[in-house]
C-alpha cells in the first residue's frame, strides 16, 4: 500500500475514535471560520522529512499527504500538500467559499465547501531559494513615451532572477497617450533557485517612476507597482510665452509642463499634473479687467502707482477687491472675447454664452451660482487649483530633483533659482511686508523687471496680492492625487501666494481662505490659466 494511502487509512481511524467529536450535517451547524493553516501545517525545509502530523483543530481534523516521493525536502524544490479536513460537532464546510483558506507564504486553493470533506491545496515556494536581489527594474521596464507600444513582459535581464508580465492601467491600447499618468502593475515569477521570501516592501526601484511599490516577499511570485511620470512628446519647452491681447491690452502667458511633486512633508503625499498648461506671467491688471469687464468698472482700492505717478499708472497695477464670483464671470468673458474664442470653462444652468458675455458687472452677485460646474474639457481661461498654482510657484522644473521633493519648502517663489545669486531674498522677488509700503505695486513686465521672476518666468507668484484658486479649502487627502481639484464642496475657497502685507505668508506652501463672495480685499487678486 502506497504511503499517502496508509496516512489516509490512519485518518479515518483517528475519526473514528473521535466519533464523539462529529456528527452529521445538522441545519443549525456553523461554517468553518478557521481557515488560516499556518502552523497548523509545517512547511517544507530542505534536507527535513515531511510532516504528516494530524491536524486537530477546534472546528477540524485533518490529514496531511505530500505530493511527492522524496523521504527527504530537496534542494530548491517547490512543494504542494493536500489537507483532507473533516468538520467537527457543531460546524460544516457547507457556505465556505471556494479560495478562502490561506497560508503565509503560500498558494492555497480550496473548491466550495458543499461536501463534508474539504480538500485543501497548498504549494509552498522552493526550498532554500536564493533571495532574489535584482531589485532595479529601470532597464527591464521602459517608461511610457507617447505614442510608443505598450511593454508587456519584462525585457531580458542580464543575469536573470525571475520572469515578468505587465498590466497597464489606464489601458494604452496600441500605443501611449500623450500627457497621461500610467502604472505598471508587474507579476514576477521566480526562476529555479530562487525566491522573493526575504524581499523587504518597496525596496525595487525604478529611475524613471514617480513611485514603486511592493509587498513584503513571501513566495515565488510578487506584485511590483510601478506610477510613472505623464507621457510627453510636447514642443513646449517650460517658461516659453506667449503674448495675447484683448481690446487692446497685452497680456503675456508662460508654459507650465506636466509633472509631480511632494506637495507637504508626507513622501507618499504627491501630486501629479497630467496636463501641461499655460500661466499668466503676471496677476491680472487693472486695464486688463477693464478691458474684459467694460470701462469704467473700477473695483481697485490701490490706484496710485508707486512705479508710475502719470494718470494711466493704475493700469498696470493688479486689480485687487474682486470676488471669486467675479473672477469666474472675467473668465468666461474673457474665453468668449478672446480671439480666437475659447470654450468657456465654467457653466450656470440657464446660462449660454451670449449671457456670460452680455453680463454686466454689477448684476454678477445677483446670480444663482449654486449650478456653477467646471467643464474638464473646456480650453478658455480660468482660474488655477491649488496643485497648478503651488506647482507653477515652486518652478515646475521636468529635471528638478529639489523642485519635486523640496519645492514646497520653498519661502517664496524664485528662492532657489539657479544660478542662485547669494544676495537674493525675498525683498528680489516678491513684494512683501520688508518692502511694499502697504500698498500693491506694478505688475513687473517683458520691458519693466523691477522684480525677478521664478524659474518659468512667472511675476509675483509670491507677494504683492493673494491670489484666488479653484479649490474649496479643506485639508489635502493623503498619498498620490492627479490632478487634483480640491473638495467636493465647503465654505471657503483658496488662497495663494501672500500679499504686500505679508512676509512668512508668501511661502510656496502657505494657504489662506476666504468666502467666495468676499470682495473686501485690498491685497487680494488672481492670475488666470488656460489649457494647453
Amino acid at each position: 500500500m502506497k504511503k499517502s494511502g496508509i496516512l489516509l487509512c490512519i485518518f479515518f481511524a483517528l475519526l473514528l475514535a473521535a466519533c464523539n467529536d462529529f456528527m452529521g450535517l445538522d441545519l443549525t451547524d456553523k461554517p468553518v471560520s478557521a481557515l488560516d493553516l499556518t502552523g497548523l501545517v509545517t512547511a517544507p525545509v530542505k534536507d527535513q522529512e515531511p510532516d504528516t502530523t494530524t491536524i486537530n483543530h477546534s472546528q477540524y481534523l485533518g490529514a496531511v499527504v505530500w505530493k511527492t516521493e522524496d523521504s527527504l525536502f530537496q534542494s530548491a524544490a517547490a512543494y504542494t500538500v493536500e489537507v483532507s479536513l473533516l468538520p467537527k460537532k457543531g460546524f460544516t464546510f457547507f457556505g465556505v467559499a471556494e479560495n478562502v483558506f490561506s497560508y503565509t507564504g503560500a498558494f492555497v486553493t480550496n473548491p466550495a465547501g458543499i461536501d463534508p470533506i474539504m480538500v485543501v491545496s497548498i504549494a509552498f515556494p522552493a526550498t532554500d531559494g536564493e533571495t532574489a536581489s535584482a531589485l532595479d527594474l529601470t532597464d527591464l521596464v521602459t517608461v511610457p513615451l507617447t505614442g510608443e507600444t505598450p511593454q508587456d513582459a519584462l525585457t531580458d535581464h542580464p543575469d536573470p532572477e525571475y520572469t515578468g508580465t505587465i498590466v497597464w492601467s489606464p489601458d494604452p491600447e496600441n500605443n501611449f497617450k500623450h500627457d497621461t499618468v500610467y502604472t505598471a502593475e508587474i507579476t514576477l515569477t521566480a526562476k529555479f533557485g530562487f525566491a522573493f521570501t526575504g524581499v523587504e516592501a518597496d525596496s525595487f526601484i525604478h529611475n524613471g517612476a514617480i513611485t514603486v511599490t511592493n509587498p513584503v516577499g513571501t513566495g515565488n511570485t510578487i506584485t511590483i507597482t510601478i506610477m510613472f511620470p505623464p507621457t510627453t512628446s510636447t514642443t513646449h519647452d517650460p517658461g516659453i510665452g506667449d503674448t495675447k491681447t484683448m481690446g487692446g491690452v497685452p497680456f503675456n502667458l508662460r508654459y507650465v509642463p506636466s509633472g509631480y511633486f511632494q506637495r507637504d512633508s508626507g513622501k507618499a503625499n504627491i501630486s501629479v499634473i497630467t496636463k501641461g498648461y499655460w500661466m499668466g506671467e503676471t496677476e491680472v491688471t487693472q486695464e486688463l479687467w477693464e478691458a474684459v469687464m467694460g470701462a469704467g468698472n473700477k473695483p481697485s482700492y490701490h490706484t496710485a502707482n508707486p512705479e508710475d505717478s502719470s494718470a494711466n499708472g493704475w493700469k498696470k497695477l493688479p486689480v485687487e477687491q474682486v470676488s471669486w464670483y467675479d473672477i469666474i464671470a472675467f473668465c468666461n468673458k474673457l474665453s468668449i472675447l478672446d480671439s480666437p474664442a475659447k470654450i468657456p470653462v465654467y457653466s450656470l444652468d440657464g446660462f449660454n454664452e451670449a449671457d456670460w458675455e452680455n453680463l454686466d458687472y454689477e448684476d454678477i452677485s445677483d446670480l444663482d451660482w449654486s449650478t456653477l460646474k467646471l467643464i474638464p474639457e473646456a480650453t478658455g481661461y480660468r482660474l488655477p487649483t491649488e496643485m497648478e498654482w503651488m506647482w507653477a510657484a515652486m518652478g515646475a522644473s521636468k529635471g528638478g530633483t529639489d523642485v519635486h521633493t523640496k519645492g514646497y519648502l520653498k519661502g517664496y517663489a524664485g528662492r532657489n533659482k539657479e544660478p542662485l545669486d547669494s544676495q537674493d531674498e525675498i525683498v528680489n522677488f516678491a513684494w512683501c511686508f520688508k518692502n511694499a509700503d502697504k500698498k500693491t505695486h506694478q505688475v513687473s513686465s517683458e520691458s519693466d523687471h523691477t522684480m525677478k521672476s521664478n524659474e518659468l518666468g512667472l511675476y509675483d507668484m509670491s507677494g504683492n496680492v493673494f491670489e484666488w484658486c479653484w479649490d474649496w479649502t479643506a485639508a489635502y487627502p493623503e498619498g498620490i492625487e492627479s490632478d487634483y481639484k480640491g473638495a467636493g464642496s465647503g465654505q471657503k475657497r483658496s488662497l495663494r501666494g501672500g500679499s504686500f502685507r505679508y512676509e512668512k505668508g508668501c511661502a510656496v506652501a502657505s494657504r489662506l481662505e476666504a468666502e467666495p463672495y468676499l470682495n473686501g480685499g485690498d491685497n487680494i487678486g488672481f492670475r488666470i490659466v488656460c489649457a494647453e
